[in-house]
């Protein structure tokens, strides 16, 4: 039987040639990780100025410690460790804080995701991008740049029991 939370950590700034394996000695050399067996890396991705970021998994006690350090080096780069924050989303309305089955806002699940327009879907979306949640252009719903997904994302951070 499992015993422990598992907990999700991006590691971000990774070299691109970095891999799976190599993330994860690196992470066990920290001496951080008590249960080794329970520490998975499950996806490396590309991201910005030619790194990757890594999802691992660890239990919750040894993801605290990892957090808490706040960097892991891997190869000969020292890449910043965050919890990964699930925020609920609502499906219907795009919005925050709720599911789409207790939802009282405007039905948007039939629109496309980058012009919020009716009629067609987003990968044939010709339109300039507009967020219906914070009502500006130049973004879609749910992205960085939204004023509102940031401030979902806050009042997520606060609410971690890894939140300093």
């Amino acid at each position: 039987m499992k015993e422990g939370k598992d907990v999700t950590i991006h590691l971000r700034g990774l070299d691109s040639m970095a891999t799976k394996e190599e993330v994860k000695e690196s992470v066990i050399a920290t001496g951080l990780i008590k249960r080794k067996e329970r520490l998975l890396v499950k996806a490396l991705r590309p991201a910005y100025g030619e790194s990757q970021t890594a999802t691992i998994t660890a239990i919750e006690e040894d993801a605290r410690r990892i957090i808490k350090e706040g960097t892991v080096r891997v190869g000969l780069s020292l890449c910043a460790a965050q919890e990964r924050l699930a925020l609920e989303k609502c499906y219907r309305c795009w919005g925050y804080g709720h599911k789409a089955r207790d939802c009282e806002e405007e039905d948007r699940s039939e629109s496309c995701r980058k012009s919020a327009k009716t009629g067609h879907v987003k990968k044939h979306c010709m339109e300039l991008a507009y967020c219906p949640l914070c009502q500006k252009t130049g973004h879609e719903a749910g992205e960085g740049r939204c004023t509102i997904f940031r401030n979902a994302l806050a009042a997520a951070r606060r609410r971690s029991p890894f939140a300093q």
